[in-house]
């Protein structure tokens, strides 16, 4: 057996295990999971025309979760180039085909082929972007997830703002109002994966209040991120800002959501039942009202350990 397929079956096994977890039978997980992921879909494109962007953007998010700089340089250690390579497109090929194929079934070529193109970039972004230059970012006084994550990330906001620029120019109000969302979709993926333990124990504080400095640590900071899209948006669309407000809103709530999330893993990284129960709150957002609580109480068991 070569290294290829001893990593594909140590991924297969970890996923088992996910679902053992939480009490039931892999392949019952992996039926649930997928009539979910179906059910979800079919909720997104009948109840708004956001639907194609929000699920590209969602296809992307998870798709930059296999970037991350530490698992792509151990995964360089292991293969050759080319066959890094291949894994790599082997597994955004993967995770992008569930996305298409809904994108497809439901008439969004265009989109469908954008995101297919980034399937293949992504792939290789950590080389494109690669350089020994620091970029300059207003989040230093406030490590580490925003100011690690603005320098990778820095040529979404790029996308982020020529959607807005569409939005504005062909006065399309829904386009504007969804590029302030991806702002907030951006700053989710900062939270992965979980820093070390050292980073946790150092703020030698109670669970509960660096909770709560996590949470406003990162509130305010996305709410920096976005504060531009904001204003450019009420500058065009001045009658919309009950939109805006709504959009910031739903923003805070699932950023704090996956922030909760993180810590109730912690120190493992989120697993699959966890992104399931977040896929179910973007479908039916009252759930936060049960979620947020839920993941409180566990990442405040947690992180106890580490803190006092």
């Amino acid at each position: 057996m070569n290294v290829y397929q001893v990593y594909w079956r140590i991924q297969y096994r970890r996923t088992n295990r996910y679902w053992r977890e939480v009490g039931v039978a892999p392949w019952v997980g992996y039926l649930v999971s997928g009539g979910l992921f179906l059910s979800i879909s079919a909720g997104l494109f009948s109840r708004t025309g956001f639907a194609p962007y929000l699920y590209a953007s969602l296809a992307v998010f998870t798709l930059s979760l296999f970037n991350d700089r530490q698992r792509t340089s151990f995964l360089r250690q292991l293969f050759l180039q080319k066959s890094y390579y291949q894994l790599r497109l082997v597994e955004n090929t993967l995770v992008s085909i569930p996305f298409l194929s809904v994108l497809m079934f439901y008439g969004d070529h265009l989109v469908a082929f954008v995101l297919l193109a980034l399937t293949l970039l992504l792939a290789r972004i950590p080389d494109i972007w690669k350089s020994d230059w620091v970029m300059p970012t207003p989040f230093g006084k406030k490590p580490f997830e925003f100011a690690r994550g603005f320098r990778a990330s820095w040529p979404l906001f790029l996308l982020i703002f020529l959607l807005l620029l569409q939005g504005v120019v062909v006065g399309n109000e829904e386009l504007a109002l969804f590029s302030v969302g991806c702002v907030f979709l951006v700053a989710m993926g900062y939270y992965q994966p979980p820093e070390p333990v050292f980073w946790v124990w150092l703020f030698r504080m109670r669970p509960a209040a660096f909770l709560q400095h996590k949470l406003r640590t990162g509130l305010v900071q996305a709410s920096v991120l976005a504060a531009l899209p904001a204003l450019l948006v009420l500058f065009a669309f001045p009658g919309y800002w009950q939109w805006l407000v709504l959009v910031f809103l739903a923003g805070y709530l699932f950023l704090a959501l996956l922030i909760l999330g993180k810590y109730a893993a912690y120190p493992t990284p989120i697993s699959m039942p966890q992104a399931i129960l977040f896929a179910l709150c973007i479908w039916f957002p009252p759930a936060l009202l049960v979620m947020l609580p839920f993941f409180y109480r566990k990442a405040l068991r947690a992180v106890a350990p580490i803190l006092v």
